[in-house]
């Protein structure tokens, strides 16, 4: 057990090397600029900007430099938790993105934890009337719900929550 964890984890540095290579290959691979698209929004201030200012925009970005480069700094960036600046509203997306993983961490929590009451519920009614109509239907239906994508499953109960109680305005 104590070699596979340490294998693992070990095999997570090139894992997360190559993930953090592809995406940095993909954000270069987009058409486009993302200097000119910060600069040049609107058809107004189109008109109005010099090569010269879409190159200073590319200096404090750091796109002037080599892609290796660039690599090091977005890494580096990356690593202190500096995420850049929002397109949408020249935010920082660190900032912007805590309230969204906390909300994402308690919706876990409690999905999980009601999975597991009513998962653990079920269970035991099945297994204490075992080979019953009650022991076939759960049997059923929590195989029926493990073959269902999971954005399904949601969608589902969304619709229905909805239907049932009329929870849309």
């Amino acid at each position: 057990m104590r070699t596979y964890l340490l294998k693992r984890l070990l095999l997570f540095i090139p894992t997360a090397f190559g993930v953090s290579v592809f995406i940095f290959v993909m954000l270069h691979t987009i058409p486009g600029d993302y200097a000119i698209a910060l600069l040049l929004g609107d058809v107004e201030t189109r008109i109005a900007a010099t090569p010269e200012e879409v190159e200073k925009i590319r200096k404090q970005l750091g796109l002037d430099g080599s892609l290796p480069t660039q690599y090091a700094r977005w890494l580096g960036d990356i690593a202190r938790g500096d995420l850049g600046i929002s397109w949408t509203n020249r935010l920082p997306v660190a900032e912007r993105m805590l309230p969204r993983i906390a909300m994402s961490l308690e919706l876990g929590i409690m999905t999980v934890g009601m999975s597991i009451l009513l998962g653990t519920t079920l269970g035991v009614v099945a297994a204490v009337r075992q080979d019953t109509w009650l022991d076939y239907i759960l049997r059923g239906t929590s195989m029926g719900f493990q073959a269902m994508p999971g954005f399904w499953v949601a969608l589902m109960v969304i619709v229905g929550l909805v239907a049932i109680f009329g929870w849309i305005p």
